[in-house]
């Protein structure tokens, strides 16, 4: 598995998480209200961590660190697919790595 990503691959996971909140419609109905709470977070909080001034010069972001901000957001195994999204640009990356998830 691997330990780092590059910029070009951080600003994939971006991207995937922009279009998670795209693809995800604000709904009155609380389950889909929570689904686009969580992508507007996860999106939010990769952005925050991509673009601060520590981080904004590393060619290289440790992949586990930026997953455990991913998967904070992530409570339920039926949530589990906005994870997959995110990353789906890595291969063998696994949300249970990071997190424990619940039924």
């Amino acid at each position: 598995m691997q330990k780092t990503i590059s910029s070009a691959k951080m600003l994939q996971v971006i991207n995937n998480a922009q279009q998670q909140v795209t693809d995800c419609m604000y709904e009155g109905h609380p389950a889909g209200s929570a689904y686009f709470r969580i992508t507007a977070l996860i999106l939010s909080d990769l952005l925050t961590y991509f673009y601060s001034y520590e981080n904004s010069y590393k060619a290289q972001h440790s992949l586990k660190h930026v997953a455990s901000i991913v998967a904070q957001h992530i409570t339920y195994y039926d949530e589990q697919h906005m994870f997959n999204a995110v990353f789906a640009n890595i291969k063998n990356i696994n949300i249970l790595d990071y997190t424990y998830l619940n039924n």
